[in-house]
């Protein structure tokens, strides 16, 4: 794969990421929902290109415990969902969660030792509890959007609010086609 499809790739990656938790927490109810991403260094076959940030403004003011942990794997099961695999199954694909995504859901900071144990039971139900709500059409669509707008908005080509006034979940017929010309 060239560099220019690489970074598209991961730009894609990076957007859907960010919409994954954005989308999560507008389904939850969170207000003040902002996401971004940005080019974060010259691409090459090593490190990624993009990277992105998420944030609310009432961050688990109220949030269950078990609403943190789908919060933060939110962004993990989008790309896998995405790239056509199944959410996160066993502890070890949960090692691609960020340190970032981590804090999200609420596991402490030394997580290389709990994933082992509580934690990656809470965050594998919580993986199958995202992908549940990702799967159906309305969620997916929404989904496929916000990651659309994301990438205008990194190259440009968009300026205005993540989630669009009107209807909570308006129909959108094959947000994949959207998002993959999109790149």
């Amino acid at each position: 794969m060239d560099l220019r499809r690489l970074e598209a790739t991961e730009r894609r990656l990076a957007a859907l990421h960010e919409a994954g938790h954005a989308v999560l927490a507008r389904e939850m109810g969170m207000l003040g929902i902002s996401a971004e991403i940005w080019r974060a260094r010259a691409p090459s076959p090593e490190c990624k290109s993009w990277a992105g940030h998420v944030q609310f403004l009432n961050l688990f003011a109220s949030q269950d415990p078990f609403g943190r942990r789908m919060l933060g794997v939110a962004g993990l099961v989008a790309v896998n969902l995405y790239l056509g695999r199944e959410p996160v199954a066993n502890s070890a694909g949960l090692d691609t969660l960020s340190p970032s995504d981590l804090a999200m859901a609420g596991v402490p900071a030394d997580a290389e030792t709990s994933l082992g144990s509580e934690d990656s039971h809470d965050l594998i139900r919580a993986c199958a509890a995202v992908a549940e709500l990702f799967r159906q059409p309305e969620i997916r669509a929404l989904l496929f959007r916000t990651a659309r707008r994301l990438i205008l908005e990194a190259t440009g080509r968009y300026d205005g609010p993540l989630f669009a006034p009107g209807p909570a979940l308006p129909r959108q017929a094959a947000p994949e086609l959207s998002l993959a010309m999109a790149g």
